[in-house]
């Protein structure tokens, strides 16, 4: 017996006694309640990730690019290889390697091109100083589901 049959057994009993109208009021009841919490936790900011990449430090950068940044797991020198898979050295040695671990299952996806849809509207903007309405085209793309290749389907293609 699972540990949640009591509780369904509890409900089945205090829902047996109702009128059709107090079941129908009191599943609307929960279903705006339920609403409710979704529409006021739906804003929250998940929590932070932890740190995946640090700055390298070079002091032959430019002053005007941003750093050159490399992962947490090596941060002192670059990787030439994985650790769990030692003989791969290079990226056509990572795909066979990924084709023959985990073959059927999907590794690239994309979607085709429906259509683009163009909307025009007037947005107001600044020209000389003076706020004015101006028309501008927008286009949105619209796609289709996504299609996977597996793994083996990349290596044959690649």
């Amino acid at each position: 017996m699972s540990s949640i049959a009591p509780y369904v057994d509890w409900l089945k009993s205090l829902f047996e006694g109702l009128t059709i109208q107090q079941k129908i009021f009191w599943g609307t009841f929960t279903s705006a309640c339920l609403y409710g919490l979704y529409i006021i936790f739906r804003n929250f900011v998940p929590p932070r990730l932890p740190l995946r990449s640090v700055p390298v430090l070079d002091k032959r950068k430019p002053r005007d690019e941003t750093a050159v940044r490399r992962s947490v797991l090596s941060p002192d020198k670059l990787i030439s290889h994985i650790p769990k898979w030692p003989e791969v050295k290079t990226m056509c040695d990572l795909l066979k390697k990924a084709a023959k671990t985990y073959g059927n299952n999907p590794c690239l996806g994309y979607r085709d091109l429906i259509k683009i849809h163009k909307e025009t509207k007037e947005v107001a903007t600044r020209v000389e100083g003076e706020v004015k309405m101006v028309k501008k085209d927008w286009y949105y793309e619209e796609r289709s589901r996504f299609h996977w290749l597996s793994y083996k389907g990349t290596q044959q293609r690649l």
